[in-house]
């Protein structure tokens, strides 16, 4: 048991770096792809894989990615249509968004599209946001006239959750079998 225990330890402390405040670079590390899913070619459309990987640095049929400088907020512009837009991001996986449409519009934002991407309307917003791709591969929200107040929340969805339950699930189990290790070995 002590084996498995430092197997997952160690195996834990080399994934998520634990040791990188104690260790002295010579210069800083930094990953240019970071901000990037390289798995984007299974779910962006064919039609529009060219426009969103010349839009990060890249071509279709390669990994690597130009360094791009990072940006502190979300931008939203109209890719159609007349209206103000408001975005706050609420976390790093949720953003506030308040429209005012003049006419049907479609919304563009500056965060990358994924499919677990999903829109919650607010109270009092006529909730009828359509969520999508634009040809560069950003969040793109087609709306009617009036106004929309919603939040864009990037779910895991049933993955994630299932590894959050197995995790701590793996953890009491563990615990509780140091446990009984240890009563037993205490017990006459």
């Amino acid at each position: 048991m002590i084996f498995y225990a430092f197997a997952v330890i160690a195996t834990g402390s080399l994934v998520w770096r634990v040791d990188r405040p104690w260790r002295a670079f010579s210069a800083p590390s930094i990953n240019v792809s970071r901000q990037v899913d390289m798995m984007y070619p299974t779910y962006v459309p064919a039609r529009k894989l060219a426009g969103f990987a010349k839009n990060i640095g890249t071509s279709p049929d390669t990994f690597d990615v130009a360094p791009t400088p990072v940006e502190a907020g979300v931008r939203a512009d109209f890719a159609s249509g007349k209206g103000n837009i408001a975005v706050v991001r609420l976390e790093p996986r949720k953003l506030l968004v308040s429209v005012e449409s003049q006419g049907d519009a479609r919304v563009r934002f500056s965060q990358l599209y994924f499919p677990l991407w999903t829109i919650l309307p607010k109270t009092g917003s006529l909730g009828d946001e359509i969520l999508g791709s634009s040809d560069e591969g950003h969040i793109e929200v087609s709306l009617t006239s009036g106004r929309h107040d919603f939040e864009l929340l990037f779910d895991g969805g049933f993955p994630e959750k299932a590894g959050v339950v197995v995790t701590m699930a793996s953890i009491l189990l563990a615990m509780g079998g140091f446990a009984f290790g240890y009563l037993r070995a205490r017990m006459p």
